[in-house]
């Protein structure tokens, strides 16, 4: 083993989870400027990631609970180190086999050594290939997963069809976006491209480019009858994270596309509505609050993000483990998203835009809040930004409350 480190050096031993694992020293890899960026490292690590893996694994066992799975399959296409499916294996108690891949000749190798070095080679297979075609190999039945894992870096658009074919009937389909700026409206060609929905560059962007995610994978879904139901969806730093499950069938297809759907805003004052349908019936395109000029983002997911017993059981696993880098953080986004699920509403007002709007100082979250909360609506805070209110009062509302707050 010692021999096959040497041709992989720089490294260093880290600990994740319960895996020990060797990663590239990143300070190896720094830019001119000192910055150090793990895709310049011959094998991919992100140590920001620690907070997604630890989350998966809590995921993966909390589905394996309310599913009642045993003797699960895993496929991680885009394995690198091979710390998150050795963390799969280790640490969730239903999992049988996991299938890692990667095009990469040093990431297999590195991942093989970090399998032998933790001693799952029993229940982790690597192999190379491209993970496309590791999807496409599975495709029989017999062969199909339980759970699929896509975390590629950037967008996981082109391999979403690929791994909805192979996955079991009622499996669980786990999707990372990091290309972030296309989803958010920084580059709306791209995201025309790649996800065939228009995004837009506003306050609540985050949300939008997450359900444009999740819209996109129900419509790649049924292209083969298939639909999906959304267990749980966030954005967390630099990436966002969906866990879907999917099942076969046209009326299921259905049921999902029943949730897609647009977003109507007033670049002018703020104002957002939702409408349902591939196709809209909007009545006006200009804003019913200021008359300003409508724009459309969409089509993206209008339904859910979180569902209340995989949340709570989540939250629970979080609670229970201990040893997790970033338990506390993650603790508290999920008390968050619990908090979001009894709204229903989506979308959601900063303190930032709607001091600009009443020209006011602007104020905490949690004042506003508690004057929301007081005038009879429901509001709490978004785990989608710090300065976010999730409310059922639309913006005249808010609006109302702020100047009551300020006055």
């Amino acid at each position: 083993m010692m021999k096959d480190l040497s041709e992989l050096e720089p490294l260093r031993l880290v600990e994740e989870g319960r895996a020990r694992v060797y990663v590239p020293r990143l300070e190896a890899y720094k830019d001119s400027y000192g910055h150090m960026d793990p895709a310049r490292a011959p094998v991919f690590y992100n140590p920001r990631m620690i907070s997604n893996r630890d989350l998966a694994v809590c995921g993966a066992e909390t589905y394996a609970k309310l599913y009642k799975r045993r003797d699960m399959r895993l496929a991680e296409p885009f394995c690198s180190t091979g710390v998150r499916g050795i963390r799969y294996a280790l640490e969730v108690s239903q999992v049988e086999h996991v299938l890692m891949g990667d095009i990469s000749e040093k990431a297999v190798k590195l991942a093989n050594i970090n399998v032998l070095l933790n001693r799952v080679q029993e229940k982790v297979k690597v192999i190379r290939s491209e993970a496309k075609r590791l999807l496409i190999s599975h495709i029989e039945i017999e062969g199909r997963f339980d759970l699929i894992d896509v975390d590629p870096f950037g967008s996981p658009a082109s391999f979403i069809l690929n791994a909805i074919e192979a996955l079991r009937e009622g499996g669980l389909l786990a999707v990372t976006a990091t290309d972030l700026p296309p989803l958010f409206g920084v580059h709306p060609p791209a995201c025309r491209r790649k996800y065939s929905s228009v995004p837009l560059r506003v306050s609540y962007s985050p949300e939008i480019g997450t359900r444009i995610l999740i819209g996109y994978i129900a419509r790649e879904a049924a292209k083969m009858e298939k639909g999906i139901e959304v267990l749980l969806a966030y954005h967390m730093d630099h990436y966002i994270r969906a866990y879907v499950i999917v099942e076969r069938g046209a009326r299921k297809a259905d049921q999902a596309l029943g949730n897609i759907g647009y977003v109507l805003h007033c670049q002018k004052c703020g104002w957002r509505d939702m409408v349902k349908g591939f196709l809209p019936r909007v009545r006006t395109s200009y804003c019913p609050l200021c008359h300003g000029e409508l724009m459309l983002a969409g089509p993206l997911w209008i339904g859910s993000l979180a569902r209340d017993d995989f949340s709570k059981e989540v939250l629970h696993e979080l609670r229970e483990r201990e040893y997790l880098l970033e338990r506390k953080r993650l603790i508290r986004m999920m008390e968050k998203i619990r908090a979001e699920i009894h709204i229903g509403k989506p979308f959601y007002y900063t303190t930032s835009e709607i001091a600009k709007l009443v020209r006011r100082n602007e104020v905490k979250v949690v004042k506003l809040i508690e004057v929301l909360k007081d005038n009879g609506y429901e509001a709490t805070v978004t785990h989608f930004d710090p300065k976010g209110v999730k409310t059922n009062a639309d913006l005249k509302a808010v609006m109302r409350a702020y100047i009551e707050l300020t006055a």
